[in-house]
């Protein structure tokens, strides 16, 4: 259709056909303004099916608004009455669509209420119309044009020219006309809180979030957890903690597109890609499509919800030595695996220059299971052997003044520990203001 301005000129003669192309000049000139800055501007804004009419057959779209593909503006249940599509029985898996007669060039755009046989975007009616200045309450009969949209199933869309967008998918019309519908199937909503499912899809986001945040906020602040475990469980709580407010903050924005809510969860899963135990980088993720938005988001939580609830692994586990009598510290064992799956290091401070406990602890150092230890000391018997560690393991933190010792167990000594409570330690001499950390060191 043209869209060329009109040349206004003194004493020309006034047709319609003049405002009807003025008309088609301005929306030519907002549409083309839109597009340049609104990616993706149609959907649903407003959108309600009457469920009632389903067990007669009938599909009624009650309430709608929103814009059409080509940027048209509708408001169903404005001043118009709801739209209503007969479903044949037997018929499967059918897509039911908003349409809207297209207006090609040179074809009519208006049609008079009642006319058949003709498809044109607009119906003219006519309608009372009061006055608005104040103190007249005069009316008048006008004639205005409502668009000529209608509920159509999508396959008679293709060969009558028009512009559409769905709305509904059928699953089956049983024999008895009651219409089943695809409860998982989703319109494309230019709001996202016109939407239930991505509504609802924000609120489990930020409630993964904040649950996960508060479980890393206890488990980083805890005693003993000073390893490099520690360290990526802080920057995922860094992570969760900066995106955590935002997603908040989507949820109290009005008119939130979806591409918005899918840029920032697209984000949020590739950072916490990050933390994975394999590829350390995000998989295959469906690019935004906003006509499949049910498919798009259901793939993107499915990612963001792994993510944010897998277990960060903790390669060095700080082992508690108990005091008992005589001067003999236990550590239990309450994960068996570790004696075949870990490395084991003593870590000892005390205020003496680190050479010297480098050479004389491994003498008076006794480490053996809880029920050996006694006979090891009593007897002087040798234990376990402790080799000195030139620095400190990467995965447990680095204390200037400590010295690292590492357990050389034997196949028999591993058999004994295995029917054991645990690992029993006893350090015999003076080492004053001596201080002793144990540490599993997974493989």
């Amino acid at each position: 259709m043209l869209s060329e301005k009109i040349f206004w000129f003194e004493g020309m003669a006034v047709a319609p056909q003049h405002f009807q192309q003025q008309d088609r000049y301005v929306n030519s000139q907002i549409r083309m303004r839109i597009l340049a800055h609104v990616h993706h501007g149609w959907g649903f804004m407003d959108f309600s099916i009457d469920e009632q009419y389903l067990a007669l057959g009938k599909v009624v779209l009650n309430r709608a608004k929103g814009f059409l593909p080509d940027g048209t503006v509708f408001d169903v249940g404005q001043g118009q009455e709801a739209l209503a599509l007969d479903i044949p029985s037997g018929i499967t898996n059918r897509r039911v669509v908003l349409a809207l007669p297209l207006a090609a060039e040179g074809t009519s755009e208006v049609r008079q209420e009642g006319t058949q046989g003709i498809s044109t975007p607009y119906v003219a009616h006519r309608v009372s119309i009061r006055d608005s200045v104040a103190g007249s309450n005069k009316e008048m009969e006008i004639a205005c044009c409502r668009l000529d949209l209608r509920l159509m199933l999508e396959e008679d869309t293709e060969v009558k020219g028009y512009i559409s967008m769905p709305v509904v998918q059928i699953l089956e019309c049983k024999p008895d006309r009651t219409v089943l519908l695809d409860k998982d199937f989703m319109p494309t909503f230019l709001h996202l809180a016109s939407s239930p499912l991505l509504s609802g899809y924000l609120r489990e986001i930020v409630g993964l979030l904040s649950h996960r945040g508060d479980q890393l906020a206890l488990r980083v602040s805890s005693a003993g957890q000073t390893g490099t475990a520690e360290a990526a469980d802080f920057w995922l709580l860094q992570c969760i903690n900066r995106v955590e407010p935002v997603f908040r903050h989507l949820g109290q924005t009005p008119g939130l597109h979806p591409e918005e809510f899918y840029v920032r969860l697209l984000g949020l899963v590739g950072e916490l890609s990050s933390f994975a135990e394999s590829r350390k980088r995000p998989g295959e993720l469906m690019p935004y499509d906003h006509s499949a938005q049910d498919a798009v988001f259901s793939n993107l939580m499915s990612h963001a919800r792994q993510a944010l609830s897998m277990v960060l692994e903790q390669h060095a586990v700080e082992l508690p030595l108990q005091e008992r009598k005589y001067g003999i510290l236990v550590s239990p064992i309450h994960d068996r695996n570790l004696l075949s799956t870990a490395t084991f290091v003593l870590a000892v401070r005390a205020d003496m220059d680190s050479e010297t406990i480098r050479g004389t602890m491994p003498r008076q150092l006794k480490i053996s299971s809880v029920e050996r230890i006694r006979d090891m000391v009593r007897l002087q018997l040798p234990g376990i052997k402790v080799r000195v560690l030139p620095v400190a393991p990467r995965q447990i933190p680095f204390h200037a003044g400590k010295t690292y010792f590492k357990l050389d167990i034997t196949s028999e000594e591993l058999a004994q520990l295995e029917l054991s409570g645990g690992f029993a330690l006893h350090v015999s001499g003076t080492f004053p203001g001596i201080h002793l950390q144990f540490w599993a060191i997974k493989e």
